[in-house]
C-alpha cells in the first residue's frame, strides 16, 4: 500500500523558497531585521508554491481541523534552515494575538499553539 503523503510537497522541497522569502524581508526591513511567523512566510511564498501547499495541506491555525497544515511544512523547512545556521529562530507567545493574512479567504489566524516559532535570516547571511 502506498503512502498518501508521498506525493505531497515536503519541507525539503521548499527550502529555497522559504530562504528567499526571509531574504526579501531582510532586504525590505534591513534597518530592523524583523522576525516573522511561518504563517507570514507562507503568505509571501510564490503563489504557485503557496497554492499547492494550501491545496495539499489545508488552512493553518486553531479551529481549522488540520493538524499538519501548509504552515507546518513551512515551519519544518525553516527549522531545517535553522539547523544549517542560515536562519535564526526565537519563540513568541501569541496568547491574545491574531495573525491576519491578505491571501487567506478567512484572513485571520489564531495559532493552534500559543508558543509560536518566529524566524529571520541569520546575520551571517550576507547574500543580498
Amino acid at each position: 500500500m502506498s503512502d498518501v503523503n508521498s506525493t505531497k510537497m515536503k519541507p525539503s522541497e521548499i527550502l529555497n523558497a522559504v530562504y528567499n522569502v526571509l531574504e526579501e524581508i531582510k532586504k525590505k526591513y534591513s534597518d530592523i531585521h524583523p522576525f516573522v511567523t511561518a504563517y507570514q512566510i507562507l503568505e509571501d511564498l510564490h503563489i504557485d508554491v503557496r497554492g499547492q501547499l494550501m491545496k495539499e495541506r489545508g488552512r493553518a491555525g486553531k479551529g481549522s481541523g488540520v493538524y499538519y497544515s501548509a504552515a507546518s511544512v513551512v515551519t519544518q523547512a525553516a527549522a531545517m534552515l535553522v539547523k544549517r545556521g542560515r536562519v535564526d529562530m526565537a519563540t513568541i507567545n501569541t496568547t491574545h494575538l491574531k495573525v491576519t493574512t491578505p491571501y487567506d479567504e478567512i484572513n485571520e489566524i489564531i495559532a493552534g499553539n500559543p508558543n509560536v516559532a518566529i524566524y529571520r535570516l541569520s546575520d551571517s547571511e550576507q547574500n543580498y
